[in-house]
């Protein structure tokens, strides 16, 4: 529909390989969490995860208490679980059925489901690349003015590994059925220079998160990259 065919008529075209690779035991490791540190700080991350919550999502309430949002809208998957793609693929579409936008959805409705009001914006940021992190961040100053109910603001991206020649396809298994691995990101504003007050309490909930889906899940993370 609109999108790159897997098994469409490529030839003549190059073919590209994609491995797989299930990434973790890299990093610091507290309880369940492997953390990559990029910041050189001496942080305390078994204390940090330890800390409670300075905010609580209310269940079945008429107001959003989740915001998810895509700084790279575009960014896209293959439209097939295959283990090759051809020179011709391009990683990112506008049409929603293949992009990271399908996934949000998928989240969205998930905590729907579950009582917790969500709200998916889908505001394309990066019909160029540059410049896409200043326009997701207006999309969520907008909508948090709009929602000041909203507790959680999650920035939901498809990773890429590999190069234009090679890509790997980070997976786990779980009771025999394979599914993609995760990353969470939480910055670090140690030296207060991107007004991001509150880096310490994203850093308690991106580890409290890690932490709870690999107890859930074991492999379903990839080491949480802690970086400014």
């Amino acid at each position: 529909s609109s999108y790159y065919d897997s098994y469409g008529d490529h030839e003549g075209e190059a073919v590209y390989d994609i491995t797989q690779k299930t990434i973790t035991g890299d990093g610091t490791l507290a309880d369940n969490c492997y953390i990559k540190n990029r910041t050189g700080l001496d942080i305390d991350f078994n204390a940090s995860r330890q800390k409670p919550l300075t905010f609580k999502v209310s269940k079945n309430s008429s107001s959003p208490q989740v915001l998810i949002y895509h700084t790279h809208t575009s960014e896209a998957y293959l439209d097939e679980t295959v283990d090759y793609y051809y020179e011709s693929y391009y990683s990112r579409t506008q049409n929603e059925a293949f992009s990271v936008v399908a996934v949000g959805d998928v989240i969205t409705q998930t905590l729907q489901n579950r009582g917790i009001n969500t709200l998916h914006d889908k505001t394309v940021h990066d019909s160029t690349y540059d410049g896409a992190y200043d326009r997701s961040a207006q999309t969520v100053r907008a909508d948090m003015e709009d929602n000041s109910s909203i507790k959680v603001v999650l920035d939901i991206h498809r990773d890429a590994l590999g190069t234009e020649a090679r890509k790997v396809k980070p997976v786990f298994e779980y009771n025999g059925k394979q599914a993609a691995q995760i990353m969470v990101l939480s910055g670090c504003d140690y030296y207060g220079e991107r007004d991001f007050d509150n880096w310490r309490n994203n850093l308690d909930f991106a580890l409290k998160i890690q932490n709870t889906a690999e107890k859930m899940y074991p492999g379903m993370t990839r080491p949480l990259s802690f970086d400014f």
